[in-house]
């Protein structure tokens, strides 16, 4: 009986130790900018692929623009986030421009990919354009991924650094993706010359999309090794999956906000876009691109996501 009660409390402890090494092991391959989630299908033209079904037009997209945007004449602007991390971002400063675009990347990403493109109708306009550089990627400073939670506070120091610049321009705020859930996590707060914000398929909450990043990447249940990752995000990143919500912070909205997203996409669910959409209280505009994919809405249909980007920023300037 003894014997027996040793096992069962040896066998316990084991499961409970590959249970916590699981959620340390998911908190990981999300937050640490130098591992690569295990897509289930990472052949591009494979129909479960995450950025299906647009994944190929995306990339021959990127691909094009990719050298046009490196080429830009930016300077390097930095700045020290309030834990102290050095952050850093490109920036091109038109003369006499009253508008400037902040452009945030979305998650393990950097600007020339999210937006070599559509940095077009910026530059067509003579915006002055800050393309930032999220804490842990690229050269920014940071052991781990902010995951639009931390990522919010920076962009409020990058708006004061650009007022120091440019006093008196007309600041706009355009997110993809992880980018698009920081611009929306900044949207009740005051921010000095901001006149708008450019939501771009981003998720509702970090609980929600690691839920769903979990079930499509890992194959696993949340419970309980979702909230174990969430456990450790707490502890080792300082990112609370419950402190942000798109939802609730989209009721308390100070901005007009133009949300955007493709009816296809598999990676953040179109329904965080129109939730987040129906709960917003300020101004608010939505474009919804007919088959496209995960941060393709750009891709599928250029000249109608440019034409609203345009149209926003003329109604609100």
């Amino acid at each position: 009986m003894v014997i027996e009660m040793e096992w069962l409390i040896i066998s316990l402890l084991i499961i409970t130790g590959v249970i916590v090494y699981e959620g340390y092991y998911v908190f990981k391959m999300v937050f640490d900018p130098k591992m690569k989630l295990p897509f289930s299908k990472d052949d591009i033209d494979d129909p479960n692929n995450v950025m299906a079904p647009t994944a190929r037009l995306h990339e021959e997209y990127r691909l094009k623009h990719l050298e046009d945007f490196k080429n830009l004449p930016f300077e390097t602007l930095t700045i020290k986030s309030f834990d102290g991390l050095t952050l850093y971002g490109r920036f091109l400063k038109e003369k006499n421009s009253s508008e400037t675009a902040i452009l945030v990347h979305g998650y393990k990403s950097v600007p020339e990919h999210d937006f070599g493109g559509i940095v077009k109708v910026y530059l067509k306009r003579k915006c002055n354009i800050l393309a930032l550089e999220n804490r842990a990627h690229n050269r920014s400073g940071g052991k781990y991924i902010g995951f639009s939670e931390l990522d919010q506070y920076d962009i409020i120091s990058w708006i004061k650094k650009i007022n120091e610049i440019c006093p008196d321009s007309s600041i706009f705020l355009h997110g993809v993706s992880m980018g698009a859930a920081t611009v929306m996590h900044t949207c009740n707060k005051e921010m000095k010359n901001v006149k708008g914000i450019i939501e771009d398929c981003g998720f509702t909450s970090i609980r929600d999309i690691t839920k769903a990043m979990m079930k499509r990447t890992f194959n696993m249940p949340y419970f309980p090794i979702g909230y174990i990752s969430g456990f450790f995000s707490k502890l080792l990143a300082k990112v609370d999956y419950d402190k942000s919500n798109g939802i609730k912070e989209a009721k308390e909205s100070k901005y007009p906000i133009l949300f955007i997203s493709g009816s296809e996409d598999n990676y953040v669910p179109l329904q965080m876009t129109l939730d987040m959409y129906k709960a917003c209280t300020s101004e608010k505009h939505l474009l919804i691109v007919e088959n496209a994919g995960h941060v393709a809405a750009n891709v599928v249909d250029e000249k109608e996501y440019f034409k609203q980007i345009e149209v926003f920023m003329d109604k609100y300037n």
